[in-house]
């Protein structure tokens, strides 16, 4: 809880350090030390609340209480979530049944699939005849 379940944003920075500051090269130790001193500072710079559009770091979460909150009634709740293996590229796909739906078959979960939109009003017409 409260950890990244990946390292995607240690992957970005170890990119952004390569492609801005390092550029791909391997230096020496004297020359590594001068660059990760002109990173720190360079970044130390641009995080200063008192700078022009600085870049903001965020230290605590930034979902609502309100968003935490229906989360975990819907994580309490005993809404039946389907989960059925995918055929196409052999993830799981993951299906919430929607208001007071009680039950779904396979039959209208494919049939649900078939149907192809681009955009919410064109799902609207196709799904509702709305």
């Amino acid at each position: 809880m409260f950890t990244p379940s990946t390292n995607n944003q240690l992957e970005t920075t170890n990119k952004v350090i390569k492609d801005e500051h390092t550029f791909r090269e391997r230096h020496i130790l004297s020359r590594f030390l001068m660059v990760s001193s002109d990173i720190v500072n360079k970044w130390s710079m641009s995080r200063n609340q008192n700078q022009t559009n600085p870049v903001v770091f965020s230290t605590e979460p930034t979902m609502t209480f309100q968003k935490w909150t229906s989360a975990y009634h819907f994580a309490k709740s005993s809404k039946l979530v389907l989960q059925l293996p995918s055929k196409t590229n052999g993830f799981t796909d993951y299906y919430v049944l929607a208001r007071d739906v009680e039950n779904m078959s396979k039959d209208e979960i494919q049939r649900y699939k078939r149907k192809r939109w681009t955009s919410f009003t064109q799902f609207k017409v196709i799904q509702f005849g709305i």
